[in-house]
């Protein structure tokens, strides 16, 4: 006999939508019901090989159809659930208050509402979120000798903030050479 979960559901939010994952492990595709039931409420059941899930969920606001897109993953059911007045971020999820155990923020796909005219938004796609990478960047890091550079290299960030440099303790070109100069002795004396 199978046990009844409640699934992680992880959310975020635009001006005009939702954005919500169901965290359900090994699912199958076929037990899988999704209903969006107007005004607020949405209605999840699936069945995995040893479990079953269900969440209902009473959202703050209203919610429409139009326009909704359901897809299901291999780990996760994810959800773009139109809002049906475009306006200000909601204070919360659901309209009971407080503290919900199988409620998260999903932090990876968040952004904050004054920030979300200023940059491209991640949007739903296929079966997993299509991020926009905007904010790539390629940077070239080179190991500089007084005179000469040593050892160059470039990657590409997704987020150029998440690059901290700081200055190597090569005080001297010659406890440099020392260092090189003692590696190929060592190089050599193995063979």
């Amino acid at each position: 006999m199978s046990k009844v979960l409640t699934p992680i559901v992880s959310w975020a939010q635009r001006k005009d939508k939702i954005l919500l994952t169901i965290e359900v492990p090994d699912v199958d595709k076929k037990t899988v019901e999704i209903e969006l039931v107007e005004p607020n409420k949405l209605h999840f059941i699936g069945q995995g090989p040893e479990n079953k899930y269900a969440v209902d969920l009473t959202f703050l606001k209203d919610i429409k159809k139009e326009g909704s897109l359901l897809s299901v993953g291999a780990r996760s059911v994810y959800c773009q659930i139109m809002k049906s007045e475009e306006g200000p971020h909601w204070d919360r999820l659901t309209a009971e208050a407080g503290k919900h155990p199988h409620i998260k923020v999903d932090w990876s796909h968040w952004v904050d509402e004054d920030e979300e005219d200023e940059k491209a938004m991640p949007d739903f796609g296929g079966s997993t979120w299509v991020a926009a990478l905007s904010a790539i960047s390629v940077v070239r890091v080179t190991l500089m000798t007084r005179r000469s550079p040593i050892w160059t290299t470039s990657t590409t960030l997704l987020s150029p903030k998440s690059l901290k440099l700081r200055r190597l303790p090569i005080s001297k070109d010659s406890h440099y050479k020392e260092n090189i100069c003692r590696c190929q002795k060592k190089k050599k004396k193995k063979k």
